[in-house]
Protein backbone atom coordinates (compact mmCIF):
# COMPACT_ATOMS: atom_id res chain seq x y z
CA UNK A 1 0.00 0.00 0.00
CA UNK A 2 1.51 3.32 -1.07
CA UNK A 3 1.00 6.51 1.14
CA UNK A 4 -2.61 8.00 1.42
CA UNK A 5 -3.51 11.56 -0.05
CA UNK A 6 -6.32 13.42 1.81
CA UNK A 7 -8.90 14.82 -1.00
CA UNK A 8 -11.37 16.21 1.57
CA UNK A 9 -11.41 17.31 4.87
CA UNK A 10 -13.96 19.32 7.07
CA UNK A 11 -15.95 19.57 10.13
CA UNK A 12 -18.35 16.40 11.58
CA UNK A 13 -19.39 17.36 14.93
CA UNK A 14 -18.71 19.80 17.60
CA UNK A 15 -15.20 19.98 17.92
CA UNK A 16 -14.41 16.36 15.80
CA UNK A 17 -12.77 16.54 12.22
CA UNK A 18 -12.32 14.30 9.41
CA UNK A 19 -10.03 13.58 6.46
CA UNK A 20 -10.90 11.47 3.76
CA UNK A 21 -7.73 9.88 1.91
CA UNK A 22 -7.02 7.74 -1.34
CA UNK A 23 -4.47 4.95 -1.66
CA UNK A 24 -3.51 2.43 -3.81
CA UNK A 25 -4.27 -1.03 -2.84
CA UNK A 26 -1.41 -3.36 -4.69
CA UNK A 27 -3.99 -6.72 -3.57
CA UNK A 28 -6.94 -5.40 -5.77
CA UNK A 29 -4.65 -3.09 -8.58
CA UNK A 30 -6.85 0.33 -7.44
CA UNK A 31 -7.59 2.90 -5.28
CA UNK A 32 -9.45 2.58 -1.98
CA UNK A 33 -10.42 5.31 0.83
CA UNK A 34 -10.36 5.59 4.59
CA UNK A 35 -11.86 7.56 6.83
CA UNK A 36 -10.12 9.72 9.82
CA UNK A 37 -12.07 10.41 12.64
CA UNK A 38 -10.49 12.76 15.09
CA UNK A 39 -10.99 15.61 18.18
CA UNK A 40 -12.86 16.03 21.30
CA UNK A 41 -16.77 15.68 21.35
CA UNK A 42 -19.60 14.16 19.45
CA UNK A 43 -19.84 13.59 16.01
CA UNK A 44 -22.98 14.80 13.89
CA UNK A 45 -25.77 13.06 13.43
CA UNK A 46 -27.19 12.90 9.87
CA UNK A 47 -30.94 11.62 9.75
CA UNK A 48 -32.46 12.53 6.17
CA UNK A 49 -32.17 15.22 4.57
CA UNK A 50 -28.48 15.56 5.90
CA UNK A 51 -26.08 14.35 3.56
CA UNK A 52 -22.76 13.33 5.19
CA UNK A 53 -19.68 15.23 3.49
CA UNK A 54 -18.31 11.37 2.22
CA UNK A 55 -21.48 10.53 0.89
CA UNK A 56 -20.03 10.67 -3.17
CA UNK A 57 -17.59 7.99 -1.91
CA UNK A 58 -19.45 5.81 0.69
CA UNK A 59 -19.75 2.13 -0.96
CA UNK A 60 -15.60 2.86 -1.79
CA UNK A 61 -14.23 3.43 1.57
CA UNK A 62 -13.46 0.18 3.49
CA UNK A 63 -11.48 2.03 6.59
CA UNK A 64 -12.60 3.77 9.58
CA UNK A 65 -10.34 5.56 11.97
CA UNK A 66 -11.68 6.56 15.49
CA UNK A 67 -9.15 8.77 17.46
CA UNK A 68 -9.09 8.87 21.47
CA UNK A 69 -11.39 12.22 21.97
CA UNK A 70 -14.76 11.01 20.16
CA UNK A 71 -17.45 10.70 22.69
CA UNK A 72 -20.46 9.48 20.61
CA UNK A 73 -21.11 8.46 16.72
CA UNK A 74 -24.01 10.63 15.16
CA UNK A 75 -26.96 8.73 13.83
CA UNK A 76 -26.16 7.33 10.50
CA UNK A 77 -22.71 8.25 10.35
CA UNK A 78 -21.17 5.22 8.80
CA UNK A 79 -24.33 3.65 7.32
CA UNK A 80 -24.32 1.54 3.81
CA UNK A 81 -20.18 1.32 4.03
CA UNK A 82 -20.93 -1.98 2.40
CA UNK A 83 -16.57 -2.37 1.74
CA UNK A 84 -15.81 -1.66 5.65
CA UNK A 85 -14.25 -5.34 7.45
CA UNK A 86 -14.22 -4.15 11.38
CA UNK A 87 -14.14 -0.76 13.49
CA UNK A 88 -12.13 -0.50 16.74
CA UNK A 89 -13.33 1.98 19.14
CA UNK A 90 -11.53 4.55 21.64
CA UNK A 91 -11.88 4.42 25.03
CA UNK A 92 -13.55 7.77 25.53
CA UNK A 93 -16.71 6.68 23.25
CA UNK A 94 -19.73 6.60 25.21
CA UNK A 95 -22.39 6.07 22.21
CA UNK A 96 -23.05 5.01 18.99
CA UNK A 97 -25.77 6.76 17.75
CA UNK A 98 -29.04 5.15 15.67
CA UNK A 99 -28.08 3.18 12.38
CA UNK A 100 -24.91 4.27 12.69
CA UNK A 101 -23.27 0.97 11.40
CA UNK A 102 -26.26 0.11 9.60
CA UNK A 103 -25.55 -2.64 6.05
CA UNK A 104 -22.23 -2.16 6.59
CA UNK A 105 -19.71 -5.29 5.94
CA UNK A 106 -18.41 -5.73 9.75
CA UNK A 107 -17.46 -8.70 10.47
CA UNK A 108 -16.63 -9.21 14.25
CA UNK A 109 -17.70 -6.83 16.80
CA UNK A 110 -16.16 -5.88 20.26
CA UNK A 111 -18.29 -3.19 21.90
CA UNK A 112 -15.41 -2.35 25.07
CA UNK A 113 -17.01 -1.74 28.46
CA UNK A 114 -16.59 2.16 27.86
CA UNK A 115 -19.67 2.11 25.36
CA UNK A 116 -22.72 2.66 27.58
CA UNK A 117 -25.46 3.65 25.18
CA UNK A 118 -26.00 1.27 21.93
CA UNK A 119 -28.97 3.56 20.11
CA UNK A 120 -31.93 1.58 17.97
CA UNK A 121 -31.03 -0.20 14.68
CA UNK A 122 -27.15 0.65 15.33
CA UNK A 123 -25.84 -2.67 13.53
CA UNK A 124 -29.07 -3.87 11.88
CA UNK A 125 -28.50 -5.73 8.89
CA UNK A 126 -25.23 -5.75 8.84
CA UNK A 127 -25.09 -9.09 7.02
CA UNK A 128 -21.29 -10.56 7.03
CA UNK A 129 -21.64 -9.75 10.64
CA UNK A 130 -20.52 -13.49 12.27
CA UNK A 131 -19.63 -12.16 16.40
CA UNK A 132 -20.59 -9.83 18.85
CA UNK A 133 -19.63 -8.94 22.43
CA UNK A 134 -21.18 -6.85 24.44
CA UNK A 135 -19.66 -5.02 27.20
CA UNK A 136 -20.22 -4.49 30.96
CA UNK A 137 -21.31 -0.91 29.85
CA UNK A 138 -24.60 -1.74 28.15
CA UNK A 139 -27.49 -2.10 30.08
CA UNK A 140 -29.94 -2.39 27.39
CA UNK A 141 -29.55 -3.99 23.73
CA UNK A 142 -32.18 -1.65 21.52
CA UNK A 143 -34.80 -1.94 19.60
CA UNK A 144 -33.52 -3.68 16.28
CA UNK A 145 -30.11 -3.19 17.44
CA UNK A 146 -28.98 -6.21 15.83
CA UNK A 147 -31.62 -7.34 13.50
CA UNK A 148 -31.29 -8.86 10.35
CA UNK A 149 -27.60 -9.79 10.74
CA UNK A 150 -28.01 -13.08 8.94
CA UNK A 151 -24.79 -14.64 9.17
CA UNK A 152 -24.55 -13.88 12.95
CA UNK A 153 -23.41 -17.15 14.99
CA UNK A 154 -21.74 -15.90 18.92
CA UNK A 155 -23.46 -13.60 20.55
CA UNK A 156 -21.68 -12.60 24.25
CA UNK A 157 -23.81 -9.96 26.33
CA UNK A 158 -22.16 -7.96 28.97
CA UNK A 159 -22.87 -9.14 33.03
CA UNK A 160 -25.02 -5.37 33.34
CA UNK A 161 -27.74 -6.11 30.46
CA UNK A 162 -30.78 -6.20 32.12
CA UNK A 163 -33.16 -5.69 28.88
CA UNK A 164 -33.05 -7.36 25.35
CA UNK A 165 -35.28 -4.93 23.44
CA UNK A 166 -37.92 -5.17 20.62
CA UNK A 167 -36.57 -7.19 17.74
CA UNK A 168 -32.81 -6.74 18.48
CA UNK A 169 -31.80 -9.76 17.34
CA UNK A 170 -35.22 -10.29 15.34
CA UNK A 171 -34.23 -12.73 11.70
CA UNK A 172 -30.87 -13.92 12.96
CA UNK A 173 -31.92 -16.74 11.98
CA UNK A 174 -27.84 -18.90 12.25
CA UNK A 175 -27.40 -17.85 16.19
CA UNK A 176 -25.41 -21.10 17.21
CA UNK A 177 -24.08 -19.71 21.04
CA UNK A 178 -25.85 -16.76 23.52
CA UNK A 179 -23.46 -15.97 25.99
CA UNK A 180 -25.05 -14.01 28.72
CA UNK A 181 -22.78 -12.99 31.19
CA UNK A 182 -25.39 -11.48 33.99
CA UNK A 183 -26.73 -13.79 36.91
CA UNK A 184 -30.36 -12.33 36.63
CA UNK A 185 -32.18 -13.16 33.33
CA UNK A 186 -32.72 -9.85 31.15
CA UNK A 187 -35.72 -9.05 30.71
CA UNK A 188 -37.11 -10.04 26.63
CA UNK A 189 -39.51 -8.15 24.61
CA UNK A 190 -41.69 -9.11 21.70
CA UNK A 191 -39.49 -10.45 18.96
CA UNK A 192 -35.96 -10.19 20.72
CA UNK A 193 -34.59 -13.20 20.00
CA UNK A 194 -34.80 -15.14 16.44
CA UNK A 195 -37.49 -18.10 15.59
CA UNK A 196 -34.95 -20.60 15.11
CA UNK A 197 -35.36 -23.86 14.05
CA UNK A 198 -32.61 -25.15 15.69
CA UNK A 199 -32.76 -22.62 18.83
CA UNK A 200 -29.05 -21.76 19.84
CA UNK A 201 -27.21 -23.01 23.16
CA UNK A 202 -27.34 -20.59 25.77
CA UNK A 203 -24.45 -20.39 28.49
CA UNK A 204 -25.15 -18.20 31.66
CA UNK A 205 -23.17 -18.13 35.62
CA UNK A 206 -23.33 -21.64 36.70
CA UNK A 207 -25.22 -20.25 39.48
CA UNK A 208 -27.95 -18.51 38.14
CA UNK A 209 -29.00 -21.83 35.79
CA UNK A 210 -31.79 -22.47 38.01
CA UNK A 211 -33.27 -18.78 37.75
CA UNK A 212 -33.04 -19.06 33.65
CA UNK A 213 -34.81 -22.29 33.70
CA UNK A 214 -37.80 -20.66 35.50
CA UNK A 215 -37.88 -17.84 32.86
CA UNK A 216 -40.61 -18.14 30.07
CA UNK A 217 -38.19 -17.35 27.75
CA UNK A 218 -34.99 -18.17 28.48
CA UNK A 219 -36.12 -22.24 29.72
CA UNK A 220 -36.63 -22.37 25.71
CA UNK A 221 -33.36 -23.31 25.33
CA UNK A 222 -30.24 -25.70 25.84
CA UNK A 223 -28.90 -23.56 28.97
CA UNK A 224 -25.35 -24.45 30.23
CA UNK A 225 -23.27 -23.31 33.18
CA UNK A 226 -20.14 -20.69 32.19
CA UNK A 227 -17.84 -21.75 35.19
Amino acid sequence: MEDKEIILKDVCGQGVEFELSEYYDDTIGGFRYQLDIFGKGEMSNYDVPTKRPWDYLNCEICKVNLSEGIQRLGNKVFSCLFFLPNIKFPSTLKSIGRMAFLGTGIKKLIIPDNILDIESQAFFNCTDLNEVIIGNGITQIAFYAFAKCKALQIVSVGQNVSCIDKGAFKECLNIQSFICASKIPPSVKEDALPKQEKRFTLYVPTVSIADYEKSEVWCQYEIKGLD
